[in-house]
């Protein structure tokens, strides 16, 4: 998480997002996420992507930020501003290397972000859980009690 929001600072884009270099985008994508961008005209909108794990679309079933009753709606893969990412602080750095995307989009929607999935813009995953040294497996307990 710290070197992601290290990149968030160095970047020039208008939108950023924090992204696994696992992930596989289909063709498409980052224009059909800004195009939505610019018809929401509103710099605290918070664009996901469809989540396809194994070929399976996801999206549904874990685009919630918390287990049991849905109540706020998130994504793997989320756009935001940037401006709206330094209003917010960017990211919280305590985090080693999963959820802290989590934790920023609850922030984000907390100050008034509003999330919204890209229909047709979808990113895959490799779901091995068995990969070596996937860091999401490493510090998952960790960064979930965080």
């Amino acid at each position: 998480m710290q070197s992601y929001h290290i990149s968030a600072l160095a970047c020039y884009g208008e939108l950023i997002c924090i992204c696994a270099d696992d992930v596989v985008l289909n063709p498409g994508c980052l224009d059909s996420v800004y195009s939505l961008y610019k018809q929401r005209n509103n710099y605290k909108a918070l664009i996901g992507l469809e989540y396809f794990k194994d070929g399976s679309n996801i999206t549904e079933s874990l685009g919630w930020l918390f287990e049991g009753p849905k109540v706020m709606r998130t994504s793997s893969l989320t756009f935001m501003s940037k401006q709206f990412y330094m209003e917010l602080g960017g990211t919280d750095t305590r985090f080693i290397a999963v959820q802290g995307d989590n934790e920023l989009q609850a922030r984000a929607q907390m100050a008034g972000g509003i999330f919204e999935v890209c229909k047709g813009a979808q990113f895959h995953e490799n779901g091995s859980d068995n990969i070596i040294g996937r860091l999401s497996n490493e510090y998952h307990d960790t960064d979930r009690a965080t």
